[in-house]
């Protein structure tokens, strides 16, 4: 399941310059799980980008990256998986693109 994830998250930023650019700045991040979420994960043109960050808030790196693409980035910043509420997780195992911690990610998905 994991190779397949990063499989689709190659196969996206292949096909959508910004989408790489996102994910390029996102894997500089220490954080434990990141991922994206919505619109970005099926469309080469959007608006808005959403992001679902576990650990330490990076914030403050986002905006420059918001200013240089004109791209707004909806940012939530958890301690755990575990306080992601239902409705969320359910839009987020609808569309999402794993950009790290993929293991845990996926085992978070698969729980009730």
């Amino acid at each position: 399941m994991a190779l397949s994830e990063k499989e689709k998250l190659i196969r996206k930023c292949q096909e959508n310059l910004i989408l790489k650019e996102v994910v390029n700045l996102l894997h500089k991040l220490e954080n434990k799980e990141i991922l994206l979420f919505g619109s970005i994960t099926e469309s080469k043109k959007t608006n808005d980008i959403d992001v679902l960050i576990i650990g330490e808030s990076v914030k403050d790196k986002i905006k420059d990256f918001e200013k240089k693409f004109g791209l707004k980035i909806h940012m939530i910043d958890l301690d755990s998986l575990e306080k992601v509420s239902k409705s969320l997780k359910s839009e987020i195992i609808k569309k999402h693109l794993i950009i790290q911690g993929t293991e845990s990610v996926i085992k978070w998905m698969l729980e009730n």
